[in-house]
């Protein structure tokens, strides 16, 4: 309607003791040219040429005041937000400074290792060693023992492993003198007889007690061990090195036998996979860590030692 003015100048006229004056047709010319324009386009600087900055704020500027304060307060929780950063950010290069340390020392092994609860591995056993003689895991206790389950036709692995068993044994006794037994527990029951098991311990180390027995008792003491082994047969077909390792039993067994020891019983065509796990117990017979296949010498050497270290220093001998 042409008689009614827009809510924005009755506005105006209710505020004008604040307003500043301006004539009739100044006002409407500045309703009819901001009416045709969308809200965001009264800028602030066309609104105060034209008198009427109040129509689109309706109260005046922030006191300087009240500005300086603003600026005070952002710049304190900038140093407040400082001074609890700071502290931590040292905090955390001085952790990250030390354990590059103590891996360069060699601990950081140590320290990766945590067992929670104890777990339930060994336990009493009756074997047979390869010098015929029945024993019990009595008989290795008051020294520390590291055990191997494997089968001395094994290709490649249990070669392997227990060149790695000797090195370790080698290094703990020249370290702490006689304080540690390597055991080798065959898990092929058919195959490997005693004078098999005594051979294949004797090419390794003089140290090495060679253990074997019938099917349940390796049956036993393996579930003891929580030690998995199954049998397969090997196909018709056959790797070159294989076939070689195949000549070479051979000529073993022609050895022992023109040497007057019993010869070997017959070799079946099959192949066992098992755990490859080194067993460590402490000399009172109890199991305190395994290694793995992936465990170089140097971290068994240096775990085993942690253990002795703890027994040495609780005033046991071993």
């Amino acid at each position: 309607m042409k008689g009614v003015l827009p809510l924005s100048v009755r506005r105006l006229r209710a505020e004008r003791g604040r307003a500043p004056h301006t004539s009739r047709c100044a006002l409407m010319r500045c309703v009819k040219r901001l009416d045709g324009l969308p809200r965001w386009k009264w800028s602030q600087t066309r609104m105060e040429q034209n008198g009427l900055r109040h129509l689109t704020t309706g109260r005046e500027d922030p006191p300087k005041e009240m500005k300086k304060k603003s600026v005070f307060l952002t710049w304190r929780c900038l140093g407040f937000n400082l001074a609890l950063s700071l502290p931590l950010l040292y905090f955390y290069l001085l952790q990250c400074e030390k354990k590059k340390k103590q891996k360069g020392k060699g601990q950081i092994g140590l320290t990766q290792v945590e067992y929670i609860g104890k777990p339930l591995i060994g336990g009493d056993f009756t074997l047979i060693n390869h010098d015929g003689k029945v024993v019990t895991n009595e008989d290795f206790k008051k020294k520390f023992c590291l055990i191997y389950f494997g089968f001395t036709y094994c290709p490649d692995i249990c070669p392997q492993e227990l060149e790695k068993q000797t090195i370790v044994i080698e290094r703990i006794v020249k370290k702490y003198g006689d304080v540690i037994t390597p055991v080798f527990i065959s898990v092929d029951a058919n195959r490997d007889t005693l004078a098999q098991v005594k051979h294949y311990c004797s090419s390794f180390s003089d140290r090495l007690v060679g253990l074997t027995g019938t099917k349940e008792q390796i049956r036993r003491v393996a579930k003891l061990f929580r030690v998995y082994y199954n049998e397969h047969v090997v196909g018709e077909e056959q790797t070159e090195e294989q076939t070689e390792k195949q000549k070479e039993r051979q000529t073993d067994t022609q050895t022992e036998a023109q040497s007057g020891d019993p010869p070997r019983a017959p070799s079946y065509n099959y192949l066992i996979d098992h755990s490859i796990i080194h067993y460590l117990l402490d000399a009172d017979g109890k199991f305190v860590d395994f290694f793995g296949k992936n465990c170089t010498t140097s971290e068994m050497v240096e775990r085993i030692s942690h253990y002795v270290d703890l027994h040495l220093q609780s005033g046991a001998a071993v």
